[in-house]
């Protein structure tokens, strides 16, 4: 469980320690709006002080400064997100779809996940949310290869091509290649832990 943040200079290849969070926490979500970073996360363990049940954090880089908004109603934690349109998508551990607008720090329950699903990847591309791969509950608890997609402009969901194996414990993130986007997953052992999505 920890609270520090550091920023990364590819230009000098340097590490430079920021002001830490305003609590300890972890299997959290992030995204970026408007240069300012957006951190979902929890620390609901017994040896947690202070406990922390869900919290949003929105870190300025500008100013070295953290504060505290308003937490997302569900629990997501080891789950899933995305910034669309200037607004921050969450999901995952439980069914629940929220999306926060920071124009008015509040949060909208949005179509659930078709089943629950957490410690998959996550990231937004084309204006939608993909989640890939994990764990998923039904009647029993299985790993998966599926990629659901959310639409924000339909509030639905759809399937897409599976990853090519069943994972758990990935990272997601949008990358541009010769100008096109993708949305690369790392996770997991040598060869086959970087692959790539392309719409």
């Amino acid at each position: 469980f920890r609270a520090e943040l550091y920023e990364y200079d590819p230009k000098t290849n340097t590490w430079l320690e920021r002001a830490p969070m305003p609590t300890q926490g972890f299997r959290g979500i992030t995204g970026v709006i408007d240069n300012r970073l957006y951190v979902v996360t929890y620390c609901d363990q017994e040896d947690c002080f202070p406990f922390v049940s869900g919290a949003l954090y929105r870190y300025n880089p500008a100013t070295d400064r953290w504060v505290v908004l308003r937490p997302p109603s569900h629990y997501h934690a080891w789950g899933f997100g995305g910034v669309i349109g200037g607004k921050f998508y969450v999901t995952g551990s439980s069914r629940a779809l929220e999306v926060f607008d920071p124009a008015t720090n509040q949060w909208t329950d949005k179509a659930p996940l078709p089943r629950r699903r957490w410690l998959g990847a996550g990231a937004a591309l084309g204006g939608q949310l993909y989640v890939i791969g994990g764990f998923r509950e039904s009647s029993t608890i299985t790993v998966v290869a599926t990629t659901s997609v959310y639409d924000p402009l339909s509030d639905t969901w759809s399937t897409r091509a599976p990853f090519p194996e069943p994972f758990i414990s990935l990272s997601a993130s949008r990358v541009l290649l010769n100008g096109k986007p993708r949305i690369h997953v790392v996770g997991g052992t040598r060869p086959g832990n970087n692959r790539a999505y392309i719409p």
